[in-house]
């Protein structure tokens, strides 16, 4: 993949990014039509969208809400602090210019 296909798809990204609710999630025709049969997920048409930059029109479905909740984390109790003062070492993080081998 060339830079300038990567460049473009990243711009388009961002546009429909900005068109997302928040928390929400925008996608493409072709990202719909990749996933529309693999994940269980109800989509919104928004129809087709003039983006910035982008000469042709775009469509554009929207994740309805209901499938975003997301469960809330169960909340952990809070650690008691120690009756004394105490010191935590961590090791830095080692940013030579040797080379890795895998």
């Amino acid at each position: 993949m060339t830079p300038v296909c990567l460049w473009r798809r990243r711009q388009r990204a961002a546009r429909l990014e900005s068109l997302a609710e928040p928390e929400g999630i925008c996608v493409s025709r072709k990202v719909y039509e990749d996933i529309s049969g693999k994940m269980q997920l109800a989509f919104v048409d928004l129809g087709e969208q003039q983006l910035k930059n982008i000469q042709q029109p775009v469509r554009i479905y929207r994740v309805s809400g209901e499938q975003l909740a997301v469960p809330q984390a169960t909340a952990k109790p809070a650690l008691a602090l120690p009756d004394r003062p105490s010191i935590a070492v961590l090791e830095r993080e080692r940013r030579s210019r040797a080379r890795v081998l895998w």
